[in-house]
């Protein structure tokens, strides 16, 4: 199986995902408690509604499989392995780690959270087993009109069965919904036609549904019912794209094409950002608020969001690739 031409937009729109994680991760509740602060709260309530979702998606519309067993092969180096050796890592932290990860976990909880509930890592560890069902759901599921009905009944059925959590059977049913979403508009092409106007429209409509489903959510009390959520994340993950596909059609500045530039490294290097997010966040809090004392909610955020980003990009692009075997297991290619 040839490999495809990176998507740029992808690249970007996982790069806002991937960098809205490291922040929504940022507003730490120990030892000093600022998730509490207004403002954080509500950024982290913004960032929470979509952001996992949008991986998902993206994932979908990348998703590719010729020849299931080159396919398998190339998720468990890419997803499976790094799981395993920093899941490992991270449950042998959670076991010995003592107060400055802010409590403790078995070894024995922790390798039954690792083999059948995903662990500290939770997203690879669903992400994997949607990618290695798929193959069949794509059989099954002929054409895109097929896989929206699904989708839909899918998120029907949520809102009326508890799933189990073991094998995270009850997460890989929430995300898959997404997924199918990804995979339907890279059936149809999103971006193959549609004037610019018709596209702004949309995007603007769909802002509106967000901020309305949003402002029920917000009265009602309750979080959404699954499918309300649904086209939620949905409706502001287009609304992304559209933001994305605008400046990259008609603004070409420096300033413009820098923050591109970053975020389409922080797309290429999501996984990685993913994977040393946990270690570098308890590094920086451990200097930030133990050292240095700091008890500004801005400048832990801030410390915390650019040194993580920062450190990540440095070790992916300018050591990692270095070292082959640190590469093979980090999932970098």
């Amino acid at each position: 199986m040839t490999e495809r031409v990176r998507n740029q937009k992808v690249d970007i729109l996982r790069g806002i995902a991937a960098v809205l994680m490291i922040l929504g991760h940022s507003f730490i509740v120990y030892p000093v408690n600022i998730a509490s602060v207004p403002w954080c709260a509500a950024i982290e309530h913004f960032i929470y509604t979509f952001h996992m979702e949008l991986f998902f998606i993206l994932a979908g519309y990348v998703y590719h499989c010729i020849g299931y067993k080159n396919y398998i092969r190339k998720k468990i180096e890419r997803i499976a392995l790094p799981y395993f050796v920093f899941g490992i890592g991270a449950m042998l932290l959670r076991a010995y780690g003592g107060s400055a990860i802010n409590g403790t976990e078995s070894i024995g909880e922790g390798i039954i959270k690792l083999l059948f509930r995903g662990g500290g890592y939770w997203f690879l560890y669903v992400l994997f087993l949607i990618f290695a069902i798929y193959p069949l759901i794509e059989k099954v599921l002929v054409n895109i009109k097929t896989e929206i009905a699904t989708a839909i009944l899918i998120l029907i059925a949520t809102q009326f069965i508890h799933f189990p959590a073991f094998f995270a059977i009850g997460t890989v049913i929430h995300y898959l919904p997404y997924f199918m979403v990804g995979h339907g508009v890279a059936k149809v092409n999103m971006e193959g036609g549609g004037k610019l106007t018709a596209k702004t429209t949309a995007g603007v409509l769909s802002l509106l549904v967000y901020i309305l489903l949003d402002i029920h959510e917000y009265r009602s009390g309750d979080s959404l019912i699954p499918l309300l959520h649904f086209i939620r994340a949905v409706a502001i993950s287009y609304v992304l794209y559209i933001i994305v596909f605008i400046i990259g059609e008609r603004n070409k500045t420096k300033a413009i094409r820098a923050i591109n530039d970053i975020l389409i490294d922080c797309g290429k290097y999501s996984l990685q950002l993913y994977l040393f997010n946990g270690y570098l966040l308890t590094v920086i809090r451990i200097i930030i608020c133990n050292i240095f004392k700091v008890e500004s909610p801005f400048i832990i955020v801030m410390a915390i969001w650019f040194g993580n980003v920062a450190i990540t990009l440095t070790l992916c692009k300018c050591i990692l690739p270095k070292v082959p075997f640190l590469a093979k297991i980090c999932g970098i290619k």
